[in-house]
This record gives structure tokens, C-alpha cells and sequence, in this order.
């Protein structure tokens, strides 16, 4: 899965004197990112995909979020539908989780229509109580059955992997979800046995890099 970020050119590229010295600091720092379990500079504000254009989460986009929460059938699978107060409190954490991590929950769109197609992201979790990294994706119904989530997820588990140099990923997927079951193996996860969650027992699927 090839996905497109934002970069520039250096204004030093070009200079070997800069050059290799800019190639020493990004040694090094690549090696501090290694010492640490998550990345130094983080994820992507943006990224796109062939049919996704994907937008960190921001406060702006709370009614959107508020809609899909709203939504019986979006939520089905995930606890149920959630009230403005509760999707306050999705917010908070969420946007706290970016600017402690560096990375988190992306709005999904179409590219070409701008349709809104779901959310989705990696953001830190606990199981059994180690912490770990979760893959998360939620899609409106207009976008299930075009294997958009495979897209999505596919993209996510490739900025965790080459960006973010994470170690792995899980997801949490109800037992009777089985498109999100298959959008999981499509990614390379394997199922490992059956977790509580708040919303109750879920599959946990691992993905270790």
C-alpha cells in the first residue's frame, strides 16, 4: 500500500557539506526513535490513499462526529449510539491523544466527491494491561461493500509500520462483525483469542511487524 504524505524539498539539498550533515542528524534521530516505543515527530496531519483523502481529527469536526454517533447502524457494532455528551467526551480524548502522541483518529473522505466516508486511526489502548497501539475504523454504510476499510486500513498499517516504526498493532472486532473480521486478515492481523471490553467481549487480532 503506497500512500501519499505531504514533504518538501530541503533548500539545502544539493550542498554536500549540508548534505551529509543533514544525513548524520537524521541518523540520530532515527536511532532516538528507536529507543523510544513511539515516534519523536509523529504522523501526518494529512494522507491519501487512491479513493481516501484522510484528516487528522480536529475540534472543528465534532458535529460530523456527532452524526455518525447519532447513526443506529454506523454504531451497531460498537456500543450503540452516543449523545452529544458523550461525543464531547470522544473529543476531548482524542484530540489530547494527538498532541501526546503524535499520531491518532483520521476524518475519511471521498477524493473525488469529498463525501464523507467514516473515520479512522491507530491510537494507544491496554490489553491485559500492557499498552498497545489499536487500529480503529468506523465507515458510513454509503461506504461499506466497496473495500474502502481494507483501503484505510491497509494505509494505517503502513504509516504505523514505516512512519511511526511501531512495533505492532491490534484491533478489537465483535464477534459478529465479520466484514471488519475479514478487513482485519486482509491486513495480516491473526486472530488470538477473546477480550472484555467496555462494550462487551470482543476478538482481539494482533499484527506484529
Amino acid at each position: 500500500m503506497t500512500i501519499q504524505v505531504q514533504g518538501r524539498r530541503g533548500a539545502d539539498a544539493g550542498r554536500p557539506g549540508l548534505a551529509a550533515c543533514a544525513l548524520k542528524v537524521q541518523c540520530y534521530f532515527h536511532f532516538l526513535k528507536r529507543l523510544t516505543r513511539y515516534p519523536m515527530f509523529g504522523a501526518p496531519d494529512r494522507f491519501n490513499t487512491e479513493r481516501i483523502a484522510a484528516a487528522r481529527l480536529t475540534r472543528r469536526d465534532e458535529e460530523v462526529i456527532l452524526s455518525m454517533h447519532n447513526d443506529p447502524v454506523v454504531m451497531a457494532s460498537i456500543g450503540g449510539v452516543q449523545d452529544r455528551a458523550m461525543t464531547e467526551n470522544y473529543m476531548r480524548l482524542n484530540l489530547e491523544h494527538w498532541q501526546r502522541r503524535g499520531f491518532g483518529i483520521y476524518l475519511l473522505h471521498g477524493r473525488l466527491d469529498g463525501a464523507l466516508l467514516g473515520r479512522a486511526g491507530i491510537r494507544t489502548t491496554k490489553v491485559q494491561g500492557a499498552e498497545e497501539v489499536e487500529l480503529s475504523y468506523v465507515l458510513m454504510p454509503g461506504a461499506w461493500g466497496r473495500g474502502l476499510a481494507t483501503e484505510a486500513a491497509r494505509a494505517l498499517v503502513a504509516l504505523a509500520r514505516d512512519v511511526l516504526s511501531l512495533p505492532g498493532l491490534v484491533a478489537f472486532i465483535a464477534a459478529a462483525n465479520a466484514p471488519s473480521q475479514r478487513v482485519a486478515g486482509k491486513c495480516g492481523f491473526i486472530r488470538q483469542g477473546v477480550v472484555e471490553r467496555s462494550t462487551g467481549p470482543h476478538e482481539l487480532h494482533r499484527l506484529v511487524f
